[in-house]
């Protein structure tokens, strides 16, 4: 009776200590697998981060973010949702042309998982960028003259305005005419141009990054007042009337005449 029962008590014993190492060898909940990806939708102050969580089955993850930062030391947390694989997050407020630090991490409170470090960088500021400058209104001295800014390029516009001079007359120095934006649009009337005289324009934008000027553009003055039909319509319509053009009425004040680092 004595060998049974220590028989049994081995067994039991036995059976004991697999379970005991089952239960080491096969955690509860496996921790998920993570894939980070390239940086996307890289702007001068924004992008994009993104990356793939996969939990496996029987297991689940409670937490999931991205830390990005200038520095391994100064890092930022994203949490995100975790509704399928995939997950995603926009950044903004980012500096220009800056590199920048970024992870992934998921898991649990207490067991979490994490990424290698990746790397992007924002894009530098750059000169300011124009619309093709265009004639508004012309009479036989004068023209008016807009331009729209597409693009700061991200620094701070300081100066402004449209650069004009006689065609075909390599000893003719440029005028610079300064103006000021409205809604990023920029107009300016010029006086005291010659008749019949062909003339070469065009419009520049300055911020701490350098000068840009927009296309050349030429026109030439006569005895004709002209308005464009764009402008024209607007006058119609402000006024309540049909008419398409519009004598273009010239004030009796002249517009300053500045130098610029531009010219």
């Amino acid at each position: 009776m004595r060998p049974l029962f220590q028989s049994l008590t081995f067994i039991i014993l036995l059976l004991t200590f697999l379970s005991a190492c089952t239960d080491e060898q096969v955690p509860a909940n496996r921790p998920p697998t993570l894939t980070l990806d390239p940086a996307q939708d890289i702007t001068r102050t924004s992008a994009t981060l993104s990356g793939s969580v996969s939990i496996p089955q029987g297991s689940r993850v409670d937490v999931c973010r991205f830390y990005y930062g200038p520095t391994t030391a100064e890092l930022t947390r994203v949490d995100v949702s975790l509704t399928g694989e995939r997950v995603s997050a926009g950044l903004k407020d980012l500096v220009p042309g800056t590199t920048y630090f970024y992870y992934m991490e998921a898991g649990t409170s207490s067991s979490l998982v994490s990424t290698p470090t990746l790397t992007f960088q924002t894009l530098p500021n750059v000169k300011p960028t124009l619309h093709p400058a265009v004639i508004a209104g012309q009479g036989p001295t004068s023209v008016m003259l807009q331009c729209k800014l597409a693009d700061d390029g991200g620094s701070p516009v300081t100066r402004q305005g449209f650069l004009y001079a006689e065609s075909g007359t390599a000893t003719s120095p440029e005028t610079a005419v300064s103006a000021e934006w409205e809604d990023s649009l920029m107009q300016v009337r010029i006086l005291g141009l010659k008749e019949h005289t062909r003339y070469t324009l065009r419009a520049f934008a300055e911020n701490e990054l350098g000068c840009a000027y927009s296309e050349p553009l030429e026109f030439e003055t006569d005895q004709a007042f002209h308005l464009s039909t764009h402008l024209a319509r607007s006058l119609c319509l402000s006024r309540r009337t049909s008419m398409l053009t519009k004598t273009l009425p010239l004030p009796d004040r002249s517009t300053g005449l500045t130098s610029s680092s531009c010219a």
